[in-house]
């Protein structure tokens, strides 16, 4: 575990920050209107995923921040469905995390997305075995027309051997 003051720790800390920033900022600082959706989507890929690099990188920055990654991800994703809000301190008028709405809405976009995806692949494993089958049934039939063109050659040559004794 990292020491409460260390540099990695705090350096760990400011990345986390940085990505619930860009997911929940109303506007990203420094990116243009097309960069915005595509660096929110960045930042909910690294805070959601379950697998993958992004999973694996967002458990390296929380284990130096002394963060459970888990329990992150869970909360992050509680708060993107609408099961829960953000605390916001009521005496602060320029909270910055106040995209909630716009984070939502690539959230739903983000899962309706990565449904499709997951319905191609299916999809595509299905093909995929079905290829399998076809290409095993092929080399099935090569083998049967081998094996009775083998059996036919060997009646030939029995035959052959009955008539002409040799």
């Amino acid at each position: 575990m990292a020491a409460r003051y260390d540099r990695t720790s705090m350096l760990a800390h400011s990345v986390i920050r940085q990505t619930i920033l860009d997911v929940f900022s109303k506007t990203l600082s420094g990116a243009h209107d097309n960069e915005a959706e595509l660096e929110r989507r960045y930042a909910l890929r690294f805070l959601t995923d379950a697998t993958g690099e992004w999973a694996d990188s967002r458990n390296m920055w929380c284990q130096m921040a002394d963060i459970d990654a888990d329990d992150l991800r869970d909360r992050l994703i509680d708060i993107l469905d609408g099961k829960r809000d953000i605390e916001q301190p009521e005496d602060d008028k320029t909270f910055r995390l106040s995209g909630h709405d716009i984070a939502r809405q690539v959230w739903s976009s983000f899962k309706r997305e990565r449904a499709l995806d997951a319905r191609c692949e299916r999809f595509n494993q299905g093909v995929q075995k079905t290829r399998e089958q076809v290409q095993k049934e092929k080399e099935l039939a090569a083998r049967r027309r081998a094996a009775w063109a083998e059996a036919g050659q060997m009646i030939r040559d029995a035959n052959e051997r009955l008539l002409f004794g040799t």
